[in-house]
C-alpha cells in the first residue's frame, strides 16, 4: 500500500544518509538527519484513506480558505499556490490580520473547507477559527505537531475535522517546515489525481495559451487543445523562416502623386 512504499523509500533515505554521513559529527549531518527523522515520523503516521478522503474534499471544495501564522504563512502560501493551478479556488491568509480573516470566514459555506497550519509557539487565538468554522459547517483539516494544538477540536478527528500530525524538531529556530512541505506536496498531488480527466483538459489549456504566448494568435486558432501532439499548421515559408502566419492586412495606399 502507499504507506508501506513510503516507508521503503524513506529507508532507503535513511541508509543513504547513514552511510555519507557516519562518522561526520558536523552540523550538516545533525540538521539532516533532524529532517529524515521528521519525515519518516510523516510518512509512517499517514494513513491511505484519510488521505484519500481529504484529497477529493479538496478537489470537490467550493473554495479552500488556507490559514498560517507567523513562518507557518509559507506552507499555507504554497498550499494555496499548488490548488490554484488544479483550478481550485483557494487563498492563503495570515491568522493576525483581521481583515483578512472576517473577509475570508465571512463567505465561508457549507462544501468549503478551512486548512490550518499550527506549530509552535501556538497562535492561541486559532481556537476561535476553529470554532467559527464548526459553527459554519464547514470541513477543516488542521496540519500540526501535536494533538495538544488549539487548532485541534477537544473531540479529536471526526468526518468533518481532519489532523495531520508533522514533527517540526529543529536543533535551531522553531520548527523546520520540510515534513508539512512534503505533506502539502502528497496532498495535492492526491487532489490531481482525484480530478481525473479534468487534469487532462487544464494541462491541454495551459499548453494552448503557452502556444499563444509564444506564436501568436494565429497557432492559438489552429491548435486543436484534443490532440497535444498535433502542430500549429503553418506555411511551407512559415516553417522555413520558423516565424507566425500574420493575416493579411489592407494594402498600403500609394503616396505617390
Amino acid at each position: 500500500a502507499l504507506r508501506e512504499s513510503c516507508r521503503k523509500r524513506t529507508d532507503r533515505m535513511m541508509q543513504s544518509f547513514d552511510l555519507g554521513l557516519r562518522g561526520d559529527a558536523s552540523d550538516a549531518a545533525m540538521l539532516c538527519q533532524a529532517d529524515v527523522r521528521n519525515l519518516v515520523s510523516l510518512v509512517s503516521s499517514l494513513d491511505e484513506d484519510e488521505l484519500g478522503r481529504w484529497a477529493r474534499a479538496l478537489a470537490a471544495a467550493g473554495e479552500v480558505i488556507i490559514c498560517g501564522h507567523s513562518a507557518s504563512k509559507i506552507p499555507a502560501d504554497y498550499f494555496a499556490h499548488r490548488l490554484t493551478l488544479l483550478r481550485i479556488k483557494a487563498s492563503a491568509i495570515k491568522l493576525n490580520d483581521s481583515t483578512d480573516v472576517e473577509s475570508s470566514f465571512a463567505r465561508l459555506k457549507p462544501g468549503d473547507v478551512v486548512v490550518l497550519f499550527s506549530f509552535p509557539p501556538y497562535y492561541t487565538p486559532i481556537e476561535d477559527m476553529l470554532r467559527l468554522a464548526n459553527f459554519k459547517k464547514v470541513s477543516v483539516l488542521t496540519i500540526t505537531d501535536s494533538m495538544s494544538s488549539p487548532a485541534v477540536s477537544k473531540g479529536g478527528k471526526d468526518n468533518e475535522h481532519g489532523v495531520f500530525l508533522c514533527r517540526t524538531d529543529s536543533p535551531f529556530f522553531f520548527n523546520s517546515y520540510t515534513a508539512p512541505m512534503a505533506l502539502v506536496g502528497i496532498l495535492t498531488s492526491m487532489a490531481a489525481i482525484e480530478l481525473g480527466a479534468r487534469l487532462d483538459d487544464i494541462v491541454k489549456e495551459e499548453q494552448q495559451v503557452r502556444r499563444f504566448m509564444n506564436g501568436g494568435e494565429y497557432q492559438w486558432r489552429n491548435y486543436d487543445v484534443g490532440d497535444d501532439k498535433k502542430k500549429a499548421r503553418r506555411s511551407p515559408r512559415q516553417k522555413e523562416e520558423g516565424q507566425p502566419k500574420r493575416r493579411p492586412g489592407r494594402p498600403k495606399k500609394s503616396t505617390s502623386k
